[in-house]
């Protein structure tokens, strides 16, 4: 057994359209807190802050397009998911260690 795996992955149907898809990662590391920006002071994590920053470092891929093609994930984009799917892809990290209120935080963050 090792201490560094590869992270696994799941695929969330999108319920507006299931067609698309997104798939996230099923756990969070401190990189991605950190690489959210994310970091108190003291240096410990501050996930509430973070919003949809950490739910971007959540996301591995999708296959969200428009008419110029598949969609880098960035905030822009993920600030343009419907509410409803991007409550889905919170809903699907059930596994992921992120209380209830960074979700709603992200949740917020992502709808605005």
């Amino acid at each position: 057994m090792t201490y560094f795996n590869e992270r696994e992955t799941k695929k969330v149907l999108l319920p507006s359209n299931k067609e698309y898809w997104v798939e996230v990662y099923t756990d969070i590391e401190y990189g991605d807190v950190m690489k959210s920006g994310a970091v108190r002071k003291d240096g410990t994590p501050d996930l509430v802050a973070s919003g949809s920053r950490i739910l971007i470092q959540m996301i591995r891929a999708w296959n969200l397009d428009d008419a110029d093609g598949i969609k880098e994930i960035n905030e822009e984009t993920v600030a343009r998911l419907s509410q409803r799917d991007a409550q889905a892809i919170l809903d699907s990290m059930n596994d992921v260690e992120i209380d209830d209120a960074t979700q709603k935080k992200i949740s917020t963050e992502v709808s605005t």
